[in-house]
């Protein structure tokens, strides 16, 4: 059964990641560790064994699992395939200072120890996090949809069904684009831009329509207010 981390923002917004399981981080690993096979191959079999070669070689080896979540939003390529990324348990973006210490210390958890105290600290500790994790505030989340853009934007809705919000009505076609656009952006990935601007349009609509939402997770609340005017301009 999937673990999930609930953090709730500064605006009161609720964000629900589910955690990546233990077999997500050992394949994500695994493939990451075929990634680095494949330098040490081509550099060994294709360039001659010179000195400065073989320290950018290690270098790359050393360096790459920082460096891949640095500048690529938090996911190895081995995160990238299986659909997870580093996250901080307060849903900011991790720092350059958490990527270094949950590195530093994945050293020893993980080649030190040929991964054998990642493993115990990710089953016995809390929120799936290893050592560096747990060091650094972050862990490691699985990115996939928690509602499709299908479920969400062009559900049908039976006879008997009633609106939470009858304000959604007030709302114009273009700004329902817009909505179905946050969805979008939602869907994809959460990061700091994400985050702000569900916070920006969770208070839009309320100011706007004069309500205030009865959801925590807002993204349930714009699906439902897409649903409701879906519902509304139906009947018209």
């Amino acid at each position: 059964m999937s673990e999930n981390l609930i953090i709730n923002t500064t605006q009161n917004v609720r964000l629900n990641f589910e955690l990546a399981s233990l077999g997500d981080r050992l394949l994500a690993g695994i493939i990451d560790i075929l990634i680095l096979w494949g330098v040490v191959l081509g550099f060994r079999l294709g360039l001659p064994q010179t000195i400065p070669l073989q320290v950018t070689m290690y270098a790359l080896i050393i360096l790459y699992h920082p460096l891949f979540e640095l500048f690529n939003n938090g996911r190895s390529i081995g995160k990238l395939v299986m659909k997870t990324r580093v996250i901080r348990l307060d849903g900011t973006e991790p720092t350059v200072g958490d990527y270094a210490l949950r590195w530093l210390l994945g050293l020893f958890e993980v080649l030190i120890s040929q991964g054998s105290v990642a493993m115990i600290s990710f089953l016995f500790g809390e929120k799936s996090q290893r050592l560096g994790d747990m060091a650094a505030g972050t862990t490691v989340a699985k990115l996939k949809p928690r509602v499709t853009l299908e479920q969400t934007l062009f559900e049908e809705t039976d006879e008997n069904y009633q609106p939470q919000y009858p304000q959604a009505g007030e709302l114009s076609s273009a700004d329902i684009e817009t909505l179905k656009e946050v969805i979008a952006a939602i869907n994809k990935t959460y990061t700091v831009s994400t985050i702000t601007l569900i916070e920006k349009t969770r208070a839009t609509i309320e100011a706007k329509l004069g309500i205030k939402a009865i959801e925590k997770d807002t993204l349930s609340f714009i699906s439902r207010i897409v649903k409701d005017y879906n519902f509304i301009s139906s009947k018209d």
